[in-house]
This record gives C-alpha cells, structure tokens and sequence, in this order.
C-alpha cells in the first residue's frame, strides 16, 4: 500500500467556507519523518497538487464483495444481487448470490472458507470458489474452484479491524440532531463528515436524513452503545440537496438500490466493537456497514450497500453499491516499503526540506 498519493483534487481537505486544510487523523508532531512529510506537502502544493491519504479516494469499496463475513453466513428466502464472501460456513437455502453482477468475476462471485450447503437456490454467472465442495443440490453456474480461495481472511480480519479502529478515531466535525421522529446528519466539510452518535437515537426512528455540500462528501457515522440493540425498524433514508437548518432539509429523495455514486457509496456506518456484540435490523437500511467483530440479525427489507460483519443470520436483500467515500490513513510517514511514486514524493520532500534548512543557514551566515 502506497505511503501516500499525489492527487489533482482542489476540493479534498476544503470546508465548505472554503477554508483550505491538509486533513490528517493525528496530532501534528515534529520528528524528522513528520518534516520530510511536510515539506513534500508544501513542495507539491507549488506544482498545485494535493496530498491525500492513500486510499482516500477508493472506488472499489471495503472489500470488493457485496457482503463480506469473516465467520457464518446463514440466508434464506432471499438474495445478494452482488457478490458474496464466507470465511466460515454458508447455509443458503430459497436463494439467489450474484443475479445482478453482469458476468463472471474473477474474485469469485462466491467465495465460502468453511463447508457450502446450498439448496433450492442458483448461484449465477460465476466464478466460484470453495474449501470444500458444495452440497445440498443448488445450481451454481459458471467454472467452480474447490481448494485454493482468492480471499486471506485472516489478513482482510487484521486490516478492516485497523480501518474500523481509524474511522471511531477519526475527530467528530458534525452533529447529527434528533427531533420527533427523526434524525438529521448535517455536514459542511467536503471532504469527509464524521459524526458520532448514540445507538439509542437509531431506535424507532421513522426517517434518516442525509445532506454534504458537494456530491462526493463522505459521510462517516461512528456508532456507540450498540451492542444487543434492534436498530431501524423499518425507517426511511433519505439524500437531501439543501439545507436550511439543522432539522430542515429539502430536495430529499429516498436512496435507491443499485445506483452507483448515490447515497449508499458515500455513507458508512461503523460499528467498532469487540467480538461477541450483537446487533439486530428490522426493515431496510441504506449505507456501507463495517463491524468486523459483530453479529448481525437482519430481518426483512432491503440492504443497499457493502457490508462487513463477524457472522450475520439474513432474511434481507442486499443490493450492491460499492463504498465510494473516505478511507482514513495516517499521513505521517511509517517504517513501510513505498511503492515508487511515494518513494519520489518522500524524495522531493527530503530535497525540499533540505533546500530550505540550507535557506536559513545562509540567511544566518549572511
């Protein structure tokens, strides 16, 4: 993974005032790595380049699967129109995986780590790849792989557990307000808006509704206080296009399923808890979800959006709207191997640091 990516963006890291700033997710410090790492910021804001944090701009989603679980995967009586992931046992029966993927996929449009039983259901297009063969008589379309899977799960464990701690660390710049039977996210920033909220004010709620300044602002909701708690029943989720007060949007449409760049690509809801914290969902609910740890019940309605969980027990549709939105990554340089772009830039600040350090030993000597 690159240290860091050069990018044309003038908007990423403005406020919606307009007030320009190098976002970073930690304090500012003053060792030599930091100095390097600022000066190869100044130098490339002379060529009008924006530093942004690797990743920051990622398109592919959380995990390039629809539905990502690191343990059991149990559904029934419905689907997932995008691709599917398993790193334990998948127990799918009156189903369908991947009808809406438009052709085969390289990654597999189903990937199961543990045993596959499979009944009364197709798994469509293809490829496929299992620990073990499948059983239980489904179709499974397409060219099959039993043995080696394309997923490490335990690496894809250890990186989405660090990205979920990086976004509930993230500095809060928005407030979500609840009134009557609502709640309200209202960001300025346009780049990524981070809010924090209780998981008592998603229960019983009627509607959700989302405004950003600009059409790629991000999203990002930290939930706390989840765990053993019965969230959205059967609630409606909203993208609005102005915003007049904290609790008055308007121009608000209801988030619709497979629309790539809509309202489930750029709102995340993360859910960072310890293994063993349940959660259960009642109805449909729209956005990425990342829980690496958690459990998840999910009972009728739709999903629109990645999701990633410890195990989840399914009777809902998941639709496929790949994360679009913020990545955090620490900019300050670490003991990595940059790739050979980010091996250029942290040279040029080297080279920049030095011109300027030389700058001001003349000054001194003149």
């Amino acid at each position: 993974m690159s240290l860091m990516r050069a990018v044309f963006s003038p908007s990423l890291g403005r406020s919606a005032a307009g007030a320009t700033r190098f976002a970073t997710n930690g304090p500012r410090t003053n060792t030599v790595a930091s100095r390097v790492y600022r000066a190869a910021t100044r130098g490339a804001a002379l060529l009008g380049l924006v530093l942004a944090p690797a990743g920051a701009l990622e398109a592919q989603g959380l995990t390039g699967y629809n539905v990502f679980t690191f343990h059991d995967f149990l559904m029934q009586n419905t689907e997932v129109n995008g691709t599917l992931a398993v790193g334990g046992n998948a127990t799918l029966s009156s189903f369908a995986v991947a009808p809406n993927v438009g052709g085969p996929r390289p990654e597999g449009v189903l990937v199961v780590g543990g045993t596959a039983t499979l009944s009364n259901g197709q798994v469509n297009h293809g490829h496929s790849y299992f620990a073990q063969a499948p059983t239980g008589g489904a179709t499974v379309l397409g060219s099959q792989t039993v043995g080696a899977l394309p997923v490490d799960f335990a690496s894809e464990y250890a990186r989405l557990s660090a990205l979920s701690a990086q976004y509930s660390a993230l500095d809060t710049n928005a407030t979500a307000k609840v009134s009557g039977n609502g709640v309200w996210f209202g960001g300025t920033n346009l780049q990524a808006n981070v809010f924090t909220v209780d998981a008592s004010d998603l229960i019983g709620k009627g509607h959700y509704n989302f405004y950003a300044p600009d059409d790629t602002s991000s999203i990002i909701i930290n939930v706390k206080g989840f765990a053993g708690t019965t969230l959205f029943q059967w609630a409606g989720f909203n993208l609005c296009t102005v915003k007049t007060n904290d609790t008055q949007f308007s121009g608000c449409s209801q988030a619709t399923t497979d629309n790539p760049g809509g309202l489930a690509s750029r709102v995340l809801w993360n859910f960072d808890g310890v293994t063993g914290d349940a959660v259960s969902i009642f109805g449909s609910m729209t956005g990425a979800v990342l829980a690496p740890n958690v459990d998840f019940t999910l009972r009728w309605g739709q999903h629109n959006g990645d999701f990633v969980a410890a195990n989840i027990d399914s009777q809902t549709e998941f639709y496929r709207n790949a994360f679009q939105g913020y990545v955090p990554e620490n900019p300050q340089p670490g003991i990595v191997t940059p790739e050979p772009a980010s091996v250029a830039l942290v040279g040029f600040g080297a080279l920049t640091l030095g011109l300027v350090h030389r700058r001001r030993r003349n000054r001194a000597t003149a």
